[in-house]
């Protein structure tokens, strides 16, 4: 614990005195976010993307180059004398005299990399490249008729001093219709980014991991609304969120509109100005398709995400945080006349919406629902009938039923009639695959 807190102090005071590239996204607030709206501005721009893979960075920075990035960045003597003696008296069981290497997982050497990287950095950009980095995860933007080969040659140059070699077969580029992966986030040169794909499998294991579920059909139809999901852990595929008061209010708004629905009844419902032919984000589910109508609460207003490949969403849920809203279909964009403020991208929307709006599960399949409606509505239907047999038997032989405590009165052979119901049906016979 004292070394934990010990070593976010030195990282506070090292933040103060070090010199991070403004291109070295790893330590600012949101950081992810705006590194991929930077790169996803260079590719709508038809600039070449090209990601260097370095062979372990952290393990193979040399210890003197560390040290004088931090002489050169005008860090505090005592703090490098401080740095300097932590590096040198590492020892395992089988080396010592350690010239490489920073320690993973320490906060402070994670610092002390990325200003290490600052100069690099400098370097390549005044070579007229755009560079994206996230601690050891460099991405390169340049023009197409540079050879990406060539960029990452000069970039290995620059690397060399520092100890740093590049992992060449593990570089990746859109250059020849290639793609790369950076953030979790996939970029080609002519795909349009959609979150289609992931949301489609997120609701998929989500309702099948609730149909085997070992619960009532009661508690299925409970974890269904989003209300419920916020507050358990135990939900398929739900995390539970920090600010329970501001997704409460969000909810509050959304229990009002439209949620996802099949496809059959969802054209009619769209405004004019955005109607589109065909629904981008849709699953399908138990022999139907339905479709992704997501909803996101803007103060009184509510925007809806309901068609189209999803570039950037917005609204501000409660922290005056501004985000915009733009739908692009068949080459139109469809903008909401909203403050930009803040650019999420669609990794970031996938979090959002697991995270904030819980749309994952809730609401995904109001065929489920209204089937677990069903199958409760039976299940109380056939207790009410077993209790009135029962009534019956007794009368004919002369024997009294027992009374229920109060309050009670009927449970038990509603909760019998239930067990019935659900013995006799087997929910909607979802099977999870490992």
């Amino acid at each position: 614990m004292i070394l934990a807190v010990f070593s976010s102090c030195l990282k506070t005071r090292l933040m103060q005195q070090i010199k991070i590239h403004d291109h070295q996204f790893c330590f600012k607030s949101g950081g992810i976010t705006h590194a991929l709206a930077r790169v996803e501005s260079f590719k709508a721009q038809g600039k070449t993307l090209t990601l260097a893979d370095c062979t372990n960075a952290y393990q193979a920075i040399d210890q003197n180059a560390l040290i004088h990035s931090l002489q050169l960045n005008g860090v505090n003597s005592l703090f490098v004398e401080y740095y300097r003696t932590y590096l040198d008296t590492r020892s395992c069981k089988y080396a010592d005299n350690i010239t490489s290497g920073c320690p993973a997982g320490n906060s402070t050497s994670a610092l002390a990399f990325a200003g290490t990287l600052t100069d690099v950095i400098a370097a390549m950009e005044a070579k007229g490249y755009q560079l994206t980095v996230f601690a050891d995860d460099i991405q390169i933007s340049h023009d197409q008729n540079v050879d990406k080969d060539v960029v990452l040659q000069e970039l290995a140059a620059l690397l060399q001093p520092l100890g740093l070699e590049l992992a060449l077969n593990k570089c990746s580029s859109t250059q020849d219709g290639g793609e790369i992966t950076f953030l979790g986030q996939t970029f080609s040169q002519s795909s349009t980014v959609s979150l289609a794909e992931r949301m489609t499998a997120k609701i998929d294991k989500c309702l099948k991991v609730l149909d085997a579920s070992p619960i009532t059909n009661h508690k299925k139809y409970q974890k269904m609304t989003a209300q419920h999901e916020i507050r358990c852990n135990r939900n398929a595929g739900i995390r539970t969120v920090r600010h329970d008061n501001m997704v409460n209010r969000i909810l509050t708004k959304i229990d009002h509109h439209r949620h996802p629905r099949p496809v059959d009844k969802a054209h009619g419902n769209l405004p004019s100005s955005d109607k589109l032919e065909k629904p981008d984000i849709e699953f399908q589910y138990k022999n139907a398709t339905y479709v992704l109508d997501v909803t996101f609460a803007v103060e009184a207003n509510i925007c809806n995400a309901f068609k189209g490949k999803i570039l950037k969403y917005g609204g501000t849920y409660g922290d005056n945080r501004v985000i915009p809203l733009v739908l692009r279909y068949n080459g139109t964009v469809y903008e909401k006349s909203m403050n930009m403020l803040t650019t999420f991208l669609p990794e970031i929307t996938d979090s959002f919406l697991s995270k904030h709006c819980c749309l994952a599960v809730a609401r995904a399949n109001e065929e489920a629902k209204l089937h677990y409606t069903s199958l409760i509505t039976n299940a109380l239907h056939e207790g009410t009938i077993a209790t009135k047999q029962g009534q019956r038997d007794r009368q004919a032989t002369g024997r009294r039923a027992p009374r229920a405590p109060p309050g009670l009165e009927g449970v038990g052979a509603r909760q019998e009639g239930e067990a019935q119901g659900n013995a006799g049906s087997d929910g909607l016979g979802v099977t999870v695959d490992n």
